[in-house]
């Protein structure tokens, strides 16, 4: 609307510009002679009696009311504040320089847009690559590491896939190691045996990488992710298992506790009465002067310590005794006491 009206004020000063133009040529003057009396005796009314004459002959001079004329209606166009139409104000969203439609410069708020986009389109087709081909180079470490996370959640050595496949491979009577391990206990397999159980936990670590990518739609990043906190979690467990000791014993060290529980039970029958109280210290001595070979906690040839000696004394209060007993948290049975009668036969004797 303003660029409207500057238009017209312009083509209003170009009509007065040469009326005024055309009032100076001297073949006019004949023309407009008459208009000019008229206005001449007009603008004499309307002047105020100043008596100065360079006014008066300013206003009666053409020559110079034209030029006041072009000064004022100059200084009004440059006065008057106006918007440059040479360059557009509003910024593109988008600057792109193409050529062959390949966009070289994008930028503004639509090239976000496009680069989002584009690079959801460069995941989508990852993941439908993965998705094809699940045993690419990028699922390679994955798969390694769902394996070794299987093997550590399972118990590694001591996994339930040893035996069943032990057995389908193995003689029982031919194999010492196979036998201990339908008993129950633990045996180290020959290292041919453990070279094919490893291969079978790298099969099972790439179908569940597979598995997982089919769930995550191709995303090998998560499946990752989960594979790595697996294969921590799965470290932990068998730490916790060593250290609680929950790993199955061997052959020796079930023939030792079995022996240790036939050595407790004979000095139960012998030494300890189901009445009264004692410290488990004093069962502890106890027996160790009962079996001479262990007096010494600290032998090489016959070691046992305290501790074990607590175990057995717990396990003969549940399996012989029937739990009656009980022991309060300063270390003191209820329920249970050393015949020092029979210490008094033993030393007499």
């Amino acid at each position: 609307m303003k660029s409207h009206i500057q238009l017209s004020l312009c083509y209003f000063v170009i009509a007065i510009t040469n009326s005024v133009a055309f009032q100076s040529r001297p073949d006019s003057r004949s023309v407009i002679t008459p208009f000019l009396q008229r206005r001449s005796r007009f603008q004499l009314s309307l002047q105020k009696p100043s008596g100065n004459e360079e006014e008066d002959s300013m206003l009666n001079n053409p020559m110079e009311r034209r030029q006041a004329l072009r000064a004022a209606l100059l200084s009004a166009a440059i006065l008057t504040p106006t918007v440059s139409r040479a360059f557009d104000r509003s910024f593109p969203d988008e600057l792109a320089d193409s050529d062959n439609g390949i966009s070289i410069v994008s930028i503004g708020s639509r090239s976000s847009a496009q680069q989002r986009a584009t690079a959801a389109k460069e995941k989508e087709q990852a993941m439908k690559k993965n998705l094809i081909n699940p045993f690419s180079a990028e699922d390679l470490l994955p798969s390694v590491v769902w394996s070794g996370a299987l093997w550590f959640l399972s118990g590694s050595r001591s996994n339930p896939l040893t035996t069943p496949l032990g057995n389908l491979l193995y003689n029982e009577e031919e194999a010492q190691w196979l036998k201990d391990r339908n008993a129950g206990l633990f045996s180290a397999p020959p290292f041919e045996f453990l070279v094919l159980l490893g291969f079978v936990f790298i099969v099972l670590g790439f179908v569940t990488q597979f598995t997982l990518l089919q769930l995550a739609e191709g995303d090998s990043i998560v499946c990752f992710q989960l594979a790595g906190v697996a294969l921590i979690w799965g470290g932990f467990f068998e730490i916790g298992r060593l250290a609680s000791g929950e790993k199955r014993a061997t052959r020796e060290e079930f023939d030792r506790r079995l022996g240790l529980k036939d050595e407790f039970d004979d000095f139960a029958k012998a030494r300890l009465v189901t009445s009264g109280n004692c410290h488990r210290s004093d069962v502890v001595a106890a027996f160790r002067r009962y079996n001479a070979k262990y007096r010494d906690p600290e032998s090489t040839e016959y070691p046992l310590t305290d501790l074990e000696i607590n175990k057995l004394l717990r396990m003969w209060n549940e399996l012989e005794n029937s739990g009656k007993a009980e022991m309060t948290s300063s270390g003191f049975w209820y329920g249970i006491e050393i015949n020092k009668d029979a210490d008094i036969v033993a030393s007499r004797l």
